[in-house]
């Protein structure tokens, strides 16, 4: 996108909490080659790979809680993630009856 002078900018929807609040949006300009430019850049760029990287440590604390504490831990995120209190693993079990019929309905 030109500016008018030759120069490239790039421009960003930047929200802030006056302006929802006025139902208005802000563009913010950043100019190729400013400091400001740069380092939005480099933390645009570099937020995928620290959402990865959260993501992925995530995962792995999960996988490894449910290695260690086997069943018990599936029981507790059920009730965490889906808000479903299961008193004993084998309440996690679902039937090929009940399958079929939630399929079919």
């Amino acid at each position: 996108m030109g500016n008018g002078k030759g120069k490239k900018s790039f421009a960003h929807l930047y929200p802030t909490p006056y302006s929802l609040f006025r139902g208005k949006i802000v563009l913010k300009i950043y100019r190729v080659g400013q400091d400001s430019f740069d380092r939005w850049l480099e933390k645009l760029e570099s937020r995928g790979e620290i959402l990865e990287s959260r993501v992925a440590e995530e995962v792995q604390g999960i996988i490894d809680d449910v290695r260690a504490r086997g069943d018990r831990a599936l029981v507790d995120y059920t009730l965490k993630w889906d808000g479903w209190e299961v008193r004993s693993p084998e309440d996690l079990v679902i039937g090929r009856e009940r399958l079929e019929e939630a399929y079919s309905s």
